[in-house]
């Protein structure tokens, strides 16, 4: 009579189904998109400010033609990279990044990241991280509706926005903050990467946007 595996004796259950354990696994309910969205400046940049908000606005799916709910509940901004076109002449071209602080100073000093290309033989190209510690590096929700960065660049100025989402799962929904028109409802849309503002401009690239 052969031994029986000790192994299986200190199995949960003694018995395996398919090759899987004996009973189900924890897993994690909570649905998370990784995404990376590509924006163009249609105007100019100069210190236009990116909040919490707008990254929560950005993936949103429209009620009617004027009004549109956020589809994530929580946003962590891991990174942004910056080309602007190379000019023409021997003018410059600046591109910078600054860290907003708080109010009270939480989160560290404001750090700016810049470069800058003169002439038509190298653009201006800017890669910019939360610094470990940062709000900038957290989870963001509306109750935690931070500035987070201002960038300055001229038109047609490529931005790379590296984040994710935690969609939706029974909170309560929200509406996105800057105003909507033109939407068709249903439709899911990408909204500019500073929607608030009524100014800059900086849509996104192959996204229907309102």
């Amino acid at each position: 009579m052969k031994r029986q595996n000790s192994k299986t004796n200190r199995r949960a259950g003694g018995a395996r189904n398919g090759g899987g354990t004996a009973f189900p696994q924890p897993v994690s309910a909570t649905v998370q998109v990784d995404k990376v969205i590509r924006f163009k400046a249609a105007t100019a940049m100069s210190a236009a400010a990116v909040a919490t908000s707008d990254l929560l606005d950005l993936f949103c799916v429209a009620t009617g033609a004027t009004t549109a709910y956020q589809l994530p509940t929580a946003v962590k901004l891991r990174r942004i990279e910056m080309w602007a076109p190379p000019a023409s002449d021997s003018s410059s071209v600046v591109l910078s990044i600054e860290d907003l602080t708080t109010a009270s100073g939480v989160g560290g000093p404001s750090r700016i990241k810049e470069d800058v290309s003169m002439g038509s033989t190298r653009p201006s190209h800017v890669t910019w991280r939360p610094a470990p510690g940062s709000f900038q590096a957290m989870w963001g929700t509306n109750a935690s509706d931070n500035g987070l960065v201002e960038i300055t660049g001229p038109a047609g100025t490529v931005i790379d926005v590296h984040l994710s989402w935690i969609l939706q799962d029974g909170e309560a929904p929200q509406t996105v903050s800057g105003a909507v028109s033109g939407a068709t409802t249903g439709k899911v849309y990408i909204r500019s990467l500073n929607s608030s503002s009524s100014t800059t401009q900086i849509p996104p690239v192959s996204f229907p946007t309102i």
